[in-house]
């Protein structure tokens, strides 16, 4: 029903916006730093149903920040952390993350709780999870443009992932 659809899209607004305060997060002074006014860009790599916990009366929690901490941890990081059917097409083969790895999570999960389907293991077909559901359009629409394997046509961080989610909210709030 479209008011349990509602109630998944505000939930996940609430993982959006803590993903936009963690990509806020300001980098410790550092003597002879030569930007201390940039951010840290950090990146959680691992959203998916198990790293969300949802305290009663209380907004969802996203937790396990294991693997950024591995990034935290090391100025050259690389390698592949993250859970299959989360990952981002990019972030599977081992690319460069940013913010949009997580919005791609976020996606998958939005697709996940609109259609009560599980999303491809492989991650890269979450359109076909949408293409057979009923659901209403802008609710796909968004799925489909967080989980492009684009980077560049996602929105562009959890900030702006969270504004679609707000409007969203409010269009289904004046639907009938």
């Amino acid at each position: 029903p479209l008011s349990l659809r509602k109630e998944y899209v505000r939930s996940l607004l609430g993982i959006a916006e803590g993903l936009a305060a963690l990509s806020s997060v300001e980098p410790v002074f550092e003597p002879g730093a030569s930007d201390l006014s940039r951010r840290l860009g950090l990146v959680h790599r691992d959203v998916k149903p198990d790293n969300i916990i949802l305290p009663p009366g209380r907004p969802p929690v996203l937790v396990d920040f294991g693997s950024l901490r591995e990034m935290f941890t090391s100025r050259h990081y690389t390698g592949v952390s993250g859970t299959a059917g989360y990952m981002a097409p990019g972030q599977r083969r081992g690319e460069p993350e940013d913010a949009r790895t997580d919005v791609y999570a976020v996606g998958v999960l939005l697709a996940e709780m609109v259609t009560g389907a599980r999303a491809p293991e492989a991650g890269d077909d979450v359109g076909a999870l949408l293409a057979g559901a009923r659901i209403p359009t802008p609710l796909a629409e968004l799925a489909a443009r967080c989980t492009t394997a684009d980077p560049g046509a996602r929105p562009p961080d959890a900030r702006a992932l969270a504004a679609a989610l707000e409007r969203l909210v409010d269009a289904l709030d004046r639907s009938p």
